[in-house]
C-alpha cells in the first residue's frame, strides 16, 4: 500500500533542451564539487560507461589533487569493458588501476553478497562491485565517487527483464514457508 504522498513540484521547468542540459550540467558539477571536499584522498570508479566517465571527467576538472581511478575487468570478454576504461582514463588524463574478476571469484564471493544484501538477489552484478570496493579499501582509499545510480538518467543498461521479475516476484513466492 502507498505509505506517503509527496507530490513532485519542480522549482523551475526548463524552457528548451539547451536550458535543460545546462541545468543538468550545473547540478552534476555541484554534486561532484561537494563530494570532492575531503580530508583524505578521493578515488573514482571508472567503468568506461557514460555515467562514471562523466563523473570522472568532472572530478578531474574540479579537483586540485591527483585522482586515482579504479575499475573492474573480466576474464570473460563478453562482459569486459577494459578497452573503454583505458580509453576514458587516457582521454581524461587519469591513472587507472584495474581489478580482474573471474567466474570463480564471483562464485566464491556470492554468499558474502547475499549476506550483506539482506534481500533476494536476481543477478550477480553486485559481486564485482563488492570485490572492487574491497580492493579500493585495501589501496587506502576511503572516499570514492561513482556513476552508480545514474543509468536511468544517462541512457544506462537495459534491465527491463530484471525490473519485470522484481515487479512480479510475489507471484513466484512459496506461501508455505
Amino acid at each position: 500500500h502507498r505509505y506517503t504522498d509527496r507530490p513532485f513540484r519542480p522549482s523551475s521547468i526548463p524552457k528548451n533542451e539547451q536550458e535543460a542540459a545546462e541545468a543538468v550540467q550545473a547540478a552534476l558539477q555541484n554534486a561532484v564539487k561537494l563530494r570532492l571536499r575531503s580530508d583524505v584522498e578521493v578515488g573514482l570508479y571508472l567503468s568506461g560507461g557514460l555515467d562514471s566517465t562523466i563523473t570522472s571527467a568532472l572530478a578531474g576538472q574540479l579537483s586540485e589533487q591527483p585522482l586515482r581511478c579504479f575499475s573492474v575487468t573480466f576474464e570473460d570478454s563478453h562482459y569486459d569493458e577494459a578497452d573503454f576504461q583505458q580509453q576514458a582514463a587516457r582521454r581524461l588524463g587519469l591513472s587507472i588501476e584495474s581489478l580482474r574478476v573471474s567466474h570463480r571469484d564471483i562464485r566464491a564471493s556470492l554468499p558474502d553478497i547475499v549476506k550483506h544484501a539482506e534481500t533476494s538477489l536476481f543477478r550477480t552484478a553486485p559481486v564485482p562491485l563488492y570485490l572492487l570496493a574491497k580492493h579500493v579499501h585495501q589501496a587506502g582509499i576511503k572516499v570514492v565517487l561513482t556513476g552508480e545510480g545514474a543509468d536511468e538518467i544517462f541512457l544506462g543498461y537495459d534491465i527491463f527483464k530484471e525490473a519485470w521479475f522484481i515487479e512480479h516476484y510475489d507471484q513466484f513466492r512459496d506461501d508455505e514457508e
